[in-house]
């Protein structure tokens, strides 16, 4: 709910907060694209840090920081401290992006997981909705209304993490991080989606060179994996069909709603 409340919220924000703070068009176009372009450079390092570590561990340690990054949007006087803060915001939302459902998938049992799962995505589809609505409201008030009202949400979920989901972890994933593996695709990653959203900003050259540099780093990520013990990603469970399928829907309905 959170993730998905943040999202929309801010978006509405961003006329209010370049008039408010005088911002330059870059900066606030970085408000929305810093928090992504973290997210999805570090979405799959978090969900095995949480695998190695502790589930519950690396996702209420994505909680704090998150909270620290909300603490930090909703004080900042100028708009370099606003993308900064949406950056930290990121680093602590790719954990909770890539292991709330295993947490939840791992607190009920088999006969109750299918209901489980249709109440977190039906959270999600909520917050969706309920983004324009609230922050509609925020704005009107005080543009750091819509960070401040994180805290409350996460405190409730941290006591709903204390209470209800125990530790987890992946048997099978091993103690060891795939050093070269995390670097390829964290390369790959950065240029790729920097491509794309500077596109328009920086010269063709640039954005050619970088995505050609984005898509060897994550062809070489993808032969890093097929050979180390403990991958990070494993790229055999694409032919599983409906592995396949849910990942390919949920690639585009999160691709045609950012874009």
């Amino acid at each position: 709910f959170l993730l998905m409340l943040d999202s929309t919220v801010v978006a509405l924000a961003l006329p209010t907060i370049e008039k408010e703070l005088h911002a330059s068009a870059d900066n606030v176009q970085w408000i929305l694209n810093g928090y992504l372009l973290v997210i999805s450079v570090l979405v799959v390092t978090a969900g095995r840090l949480g695998d190695i570590y502790g589930r519950r561990l690396v996702f209420l340690i994505g909680m704090a920081i998150f909270a620290a990054g909300s603490v930090l949007a909703a004080v900042a006087g100028d708009d370099p401290v606003l993308v900064a803060a949406r950056v930290v915001q990121g680093i602590g939302g790719a954990a909770m992006l890539s292991l709330s459902l295993a947490i939840v998938s791992h607190a009920f049992p088999a006969e109750q997981q299918a209901k489980a799962l249709g109440i977190w995505a039906a959270v999600s589809a909520i917050a969706l909705a309920v983004g324009p609505l609230a922050g509609g409201a925020l704005i009107e008030v005080d543009w750091r209304a819509i960070f401040w009202i994180n805290l409350p949400i996460i405190v409730a979920g941290f006591l709903i993490m204390l209470v209800a989901a125990t530790e987890s972890t992946d048997p099978a994933a091993g103690r060891r991080i795939d050093v070269p593996g995390l670097v390829a695709l964290t390369i790959g990653l950065t240029a790729v989606v920097l491509a794309m959203i500077q596109s328009r900003a920086w010269s063709a050259p640039t954005v050619v060179v970088l995505g050609v540099v984005g898509i060897v780093a994550l062809i070489a990520f993808w032969r890093i994996e097929r050979r180390v013990d403990d991958p990070i990603v494993e790229f055999d469970l694409f032919r599983n069909g409906p592995y396949f399928g849910a990942s390919a829907a949920a690639f585009a309905i999160v691709g045609c709603y950012w874009g």
